[in-house]
């Protein structure tokens, strides 16, 4: 009996003392968010609903609004929540922070940020079509689309999109003691697009807070940034195209043709395989993904040591997939991308020599196929190519194919550099990374291992099955 009493107390104390953390959990939450709604009286009416304490990691507030100081319209959140896997870190989370003990991880996500392309604020952040002509013209993305001269939030509106509803997540992951971090973003808008961003950094270790993070050496190791669109270009396409009374296929040549010619007029040379991949990555259901790997780390004293851009952009290792298909990058002159900054400052919107076809020739709609290309095959401006066709255009667009792990070949697999790969050994072991090279009989991949990442070399004889996410 003296056992199960005994038991009981410390059960019982146990209990005391989760509750007592757990208020003053409750309360140090509570007061926070009653300053952070004082704080912001002078620039912003902010108010929540309620708010709950996971004692598990997790503290969630709801029905957040928040109203600009001198307009009506509101910012609405249904909710943010903040998650962490050591629920002592909330205790002293300004402490933790400050001394650079952060919990292995730590998020953060907003879900429902929801404003009003029309809203007031919006409104009168928004800059005057006069502005807009006379600082950059027509910018580039709104070349073909009538007379609009950039996709403002007005612009927007017309095209349908009328409120924005957003979903974000920010996850960090941390080692003070090895000197890892790696920050992964994720910015959901609901039937417009998704980018997501997964950045990973080095450091020298113990030095990760406040008052030494200068003295960190901080090195990146990899980036990659990933744009799904679910909507947005669709739409672009469709309203641009109404503008112009031509169908989307006919906009979208235009466009691609009115590009060409402002980035000849700013002496930028850009090869056919980044026009193509432009258009890929601007059709509706787009995938994209770019990214680099700096060879051993990119740092401050790195690239001080680098004797040219040349050779810092060698050392990037950059990739770029669209549509699951990579980009080949090693022929691309990166230099001479860059803008002629005595062009830029003449440059203004690019139109069509007299001898070429003007904006309303080439828009204007003709019913038969003969006519319309005689009219598109005509000579751009200080140009004697004749053409048939643009350039580098597809065809309609149709749905793509699902993406997902596909059977493939390993003489196949030098078109997928820097893809997701999944092989299966003759011995039945199973190994999933990114794909690195493919050197004779050999191919890389890229492992996570860990908080870290290795690449591993696995032999052509050892192979049984291949599937690459394409």
């Amino acid at each position: 009996m003296r056992a199960i009493k005994k038991l009981f107390g410390g059960i019982v104390f146990l209990a005391l003392i989760a509750g007592v953390a757990y208020g003053y959990i409750w309360y140090q939450t509570k007061t926070f968010l009653d300053r952070a709604v004082v704080s912001s009286a002078p620039y912003a009416q902010l108010s929540y609903r309620n708010f709950f304490v996971d004692p598990r990691g997790e503290i969630r507030v709801e029905g957040i609004q928040l109203v600009p100081q001198g307009y009506r319209s509101p910012v609405d959140i249904k909710a943010i929540a903040l998650k962490s896997n050591d629920p002592l870190f909330f205790l002293d989370a300004q402490g933790r922070l400050d001394r650079g003990e952060l919990p292995e991880f730590l998020s953060i996500a907003v879900d429902d940020l929801a404003a009003d392309t029309a809203a007031d604020f919006v409104v009168a952040m928004e800059p005057s079509e006069a502005e807009m002509l006379l600082n950059s013209g027509v910018n580039f993305e709104a070349l073909g689309c009538g007379d609009v001269k950039a996709f403002t939030p007005k612009v927007s509106t017309q095209m349908g999109i009328g409120r924005t509803v957003n979903d974000l997540a920010f996850t960090l992951r941390a080692d003070n003691d090895r000197g890892t971090l790696d920050l992964f973003s994720e910015v959901d808008t609901q039937g417009l697009f998704s980018v997501k961003t997964d950045l990973s950094l080095t450091f020298a270790a113990g030095y990760l807070k406040p008052d030494t993070f200068a003295a960190a050496n901080p090195r990146l190791k990899a980036i990659e940034i990933s744009y799904q669109d679910i909507g947005y270009f669709s739409k672009r396409d469709r309203f641009c195209a109404g503008l112009a009374g031509v169908d989307e296929v006919e906009y979208r040549e235009k466009h691609l043709q009115l590009a060409k010619l402002q980035a000849k007029n700013l002496a930028m040379e850009v090869p056919e395989v980044l026009w193509n991949a432009y258009m890929d990555a601007t059709a509706r259901g787009a995938d994209v993904r770019f990214g680099m790997d700096p060879v051993g780390g990119l740092g401050a004293e790195a690239m001080l040591g680098l004797d040219s851009p040349v050779e810092l952009i060698d050392r990037l290792r950059l990739h770029l997939v669209v549509n699951a298909r990579p980009v080949d990058l090693s022929q691309v002159d990166w230099l001479a991308l860059m803008p002629d900054p005595e062009a830029m400052l003449h440059a203004t919107q690019p139109e069509v020599a007299d001898e070429a076809v003007s904006d309303s020739q080439a828009l204007e709609p003709v019913a038969v196929v003969d006519e319309v290309q005689t009219e598109l095959s005509a000579p751009v401006a200080e140009s004697s190519v004749q053409v048939a066709e643009f350039p580098g255009m597809a065809p309609k667009p149709v749905p793509a194919p699902p993406v997902k792990y596909r059977k493939t070949e390993f003489d196949d697999l030098v078109n997928y550099i820097y893809s997701d790969i999944r092989i299966y050994t003759y011995y039945g072991n199973r190994v999933e990374g990114r794909l690195e090279a493919v050197e004779g009989d050999s191919i890389k991949i890229l492992q996570r291992v860990g908080k870290g990442s290795a690449i591993y070399p696995v032999d052509r004889e050892k192979l049984d099955v291949i599937e690459v996410m394409r």
